[in-house]
C-alpha cells in the first residue's frame, strides 16, 4: 500500500509478457492511496516515474514482507542466515 503527497504523479503497469502488451496508467493526486495485489506484482511491472515540471512529492510505502528465517549451521563457529 502507498500513500502519496505532493505533487502529481501517474502509477504506470506494464505488462510482463510480449504475448499481450498492456500499459496503464493511473493519476495520483495529492493525499490518494493505492495498493498492488500479489498477483498483478507478478504480472506486472510498476513504477512512479520523475514527471519534468512536477511539484515535489513524498510517497510512503506500506509493505508486509513474509519471509523465513533458516539457520545454516554449515560453517565453522558462525552462524549464517538464509532469508
Amino acid at each position: 500500500m502507498g500513500v502519496s503527497y505532493g505533487g502529481t504523479r501517474h502509477l504506470t503497469f506494464t505488462s510482463t509478457t510480449k504475448k499481450n502488451p498492456f500499459k496503464l496508467k493511473i493519476k495520483l493526486e495529492h493525499g490518494y492511496a493505492y495498493w498492488v495485489s500479489f498477483i498483478t506484482n507478478q504480472t506486472f511491472y510498476h513504477k512512479i516515474p520523475i514527471e519534468n515540471g512536477a511539484k515535489e512529492r513524498i510517497s510512503l510505502t506500506y509493505r508486509n514482507i513474509d519471509f523465513q528465517v533458516k539457520l545454516n549451521k554449515k560453517k565453522e563457529g558462525v552462524q549464517h542466515f538464509d532469508i
